[in-house]
């Protein structure tokens, strides 16, 4: 019987492309007051990838404000403070913009009484913001972030951490995600059935696919 669902954030309850795609390029025209805006992106993009790589497998790699810090420093720009400026304008900008996928509110409902626990990569005080902006917290019994666990998806110890805030068994959740990498794959490891959230049309042994949680709502 399930008692317990783990679902991922970014992607799966929500549009993260699109709200980072705005928020960036609120960041772009801002940061144009300062730099030439090529300068910015490109100097942007080489930040990201040597934090990404220097801190693979932590939250701490996809935290913006370290990229913001090392993009001005490519760019030789004296006021550090300008970094947080980026960062604040960022994730203001992403808060507004964001917007839950049709049917999650009606998924979150017909789960009578089972426990939901958010399990999703980045740093926590940021997905502690989102779900409140969601408005999802009424729905949320627990969190777990990679920040927390100190590496992410797929790797067992981020499922291990869920089961144990739940108090529950591999076989009394189940997961919810739209990466394969991450959330299918790290579910399969864990020996939790996994439902891939993908617009794909696939057929995978032990793999429950969907598009819209109207799909799901009510047979879980």
């Amino acid at each position: 019987m399930i008692k317990g669902i783990l679902i991922d954030l970014d992607n799966t309850l929500y549009d993260y492309d699109t709200a980072h795609h705005i928020s960036m390029l609120e960041v772009v025209n801002f940061a144009s007051n300062f730099f030439s805006k090529d300068s910015f992106i490109s100097n942007f993009k080489k930040a990201r990838m040597y934090i990404n790589n220097s801190l693979k497998g932590t939250a701490s790699s996809h935290n913006r404000i370290l990229y913001f810090q090392k993009t001005i420093e490519y760019l030789d720009y004296k006021d550090i403070m300008i970094a947080k400026k980026f960062y604040d304008l960022y994730w203001n900008t992403f808060l507004l913009n964001m917007q839950l996928y049709d049917g999650v509110i009606d998924f979150f409902k017909s789960l009578s009484g089972k426990k939901i626990c958010i399990l999703t990569d980045l740093t926590a005080y940021i997905q502690y913001k989102k779900i409140e902006k969601l408005g999802i917290t009424e729905y949320i019994s627990e969190l777990v972030t990679s920040e927390e666990a100190g590496i992410e998806k797929p790797d067992k110890k981020m499922f291990d951490i869920a089961l144990y805030k739940l108090n529950l068994n591999s076989d009394e959740v189940v997961m919810i995600g739209d990466s394969y990498e991450k959330d299918i794959t790290g579910a399969l490891n864990s020996c939790i059935k996994p439902y891939w959230k993908t617009n794909k049309t696939v057929n995978i042994e032990g793999i429950i696919t969907f598009n819209n949680f109207i799909e799901i709502t009510g047979k879980i």
